[in-house]
């Protein structure tokens, strides 16, 4: 099995975490093109493994509500019993409330853990190439400070 499947109404994912293979040798590529490869195939694994099932648990818990307009040919469809949850969250008071947040965001308050590594997976790419940039030059094709900042 690779990947989320549901069947009979709930969601069933392999137990062992499975070794992601590379899709490409490291000498093969570009590095950010590997870099990316990679991440993608973790950021795939976080939402197959972490947020899915939060939402076919809630799709559980209101397993009435969401199944009540979906036809019985969708009721084993990912994307189908997504999409008629999604329709009751966005009536949610804790969705519309969401909704309606616009200055009052305080960034220093958001991801206070994913936010730092963020900045430094950014830093250590951009420090990993200016390494080289003697022989790379402008080829890296990294933004400047000017097109980062604006």
């Amino acid at each position: 099995m690779n990947g989320p499947i549901k069947t009979n109404c709930r969601l069933l994912c392999e137990t062992p975490i499975a070794p992601m293979n590379r899709v490409y040798e490291m000498w093969g590529q570009h590095p950010l093109f590997n870099a990316a490869m990679e991440d993608l195939m973790i950021y795939e694994r976080w939402v197959t493994r972490v947020v899915l099932p939060i939402a076919f648990q809630w799709i559980e818990e209101h397993k009435p509500e969401v199944y009540c307009n979906v036809p019985e040919e969708g009721y084993d469809d990912v994307g189908v019993v997504i999409a008629a949850a999604f329709e009751i969250v966005k009536t949610l008071p804790a969705y519309l409330e969401g909704q309606k947040v616009s200055g009052d965001i305080s960034p220093a308050k958001c991801n206070r853990i994913w936010a730092p590594i963020s900045q430094k997976i950014h830093d250590e790419t951009r420090n990993a190439f200016n390494t080289h940039s003697d022989l790379l030059k402008e080829t890296t094709c990294l933004p400047t400070n000017d097109e980062q900042s604006s």
